[in-house]
């Protein structure tokens, strides 16, 4: 990818990116339950991006960069940020869980601050995906294109969790919020203010806990009747086509 051509491509992602959330409940393939293959599989693929080449890829890059160095050599500190954003997103889903509870309702009332935490939380992992989607646009056109692929299966099993938490509610204001945080602020500061060397891996490092907990989060519940196998594929296919395109651009790619 040229140098001149990332901001517009970034942008071009971005936009599709938004456009995820704004007509993801057209799709009638996806309604739900019982659970949707199609959800499932993206939800494999999404989860087989974070195993298999974010994390790794905090683990070599700042080996190969030296972004640790200064923190006498230890790596631990990207990954406790990847824990950090797992126990995030589960501290939220618990208040959520908790709050369905009290009022015996399934869908959360926009009137509660549950709710506005509920949104905000996403909104502004939201806001990350697109900042980082600029980082990943000057990397070239492998580690861009794995990311777009990899953020729309997210984000597309994301919107679709939560339709079932808002409801009737989700359509009206959550779904603009959402995907204008894609754009801005994320692709406006991500193009303005880049982050390099550790602030960046400990981006990343957040991105990859919140993944792993809200893709793996809309596969367990039993009402979701979900189904192991497409999930099983989403994952494993796409692990090996990271892992061909890794070992094909050879050693660091």
């Amino acid at each position: 990818m040229e140098a001149g051509d990332d901001g517009a491509a970034a942008l071009i992602a971005a936009a599709w990116l938004a456009a995820i959330h704004l007509f993801a409940s057209r799709l009638d393939c996806l309604r739900s339950p019982p659970r949707s293959v199609w959800l499932s599989f993206a939800g494999g693929a999404a989860l087989a991006y974070t195993f298999v080449h974010l994390l790794p890829e905090l683990a070599i890059g700042g080996e190969r960069t030296g972004i640790y160095d200064s923190l006498g050599g230890s790596i631990l500190l990207a990954h406790s940020f990847v824990l950090g954003g797992l126990i995030a997103f589960y501290t939220l889903e618990q208040a959520v869980a908790g709050e369905q509870r009290r009022r015996g309702r399934d869908h959360l009332d926009p009137g509660t601050p549950v709710f506005w935490l509920h949104l905000s939380s996403f909104t502004a992992y939201n806001a990350l995906i697109g900042y980082l989607l600029v980082q990943r646009s000057r990397e070239g056109a492998w580690s861009f294109g794995t990311f777009v692929a990899a953020m729309s299966f997210n984000l597309l099993v994301n919107d679709r969790g939560l339709q079932a938490r808002h409801g009737a509610h989700y359509p009206r204001l959550s779904r603009f919020l959402l995907a204008g945080a894609v754009l801005l602020p994320g692709w406006l500061l991500g193009w303005l203010l880049p982050a390099r060397g550790l602030g960046l891996a400990l981006l990343f490092a957040l991105l990859a806990g919140g993944a792993i907990l809200n893709l793996l989060k809309e596969e367990l519940p039993r009402e979701r009747r979900s189904r192991a196998a497409p999930f099983a594929v989403g994952a494993a296919l796409y692990a090996v086509i990271l892992i061909f395109g890794s070992l094909s651009r050879g050693p660091g790619a």
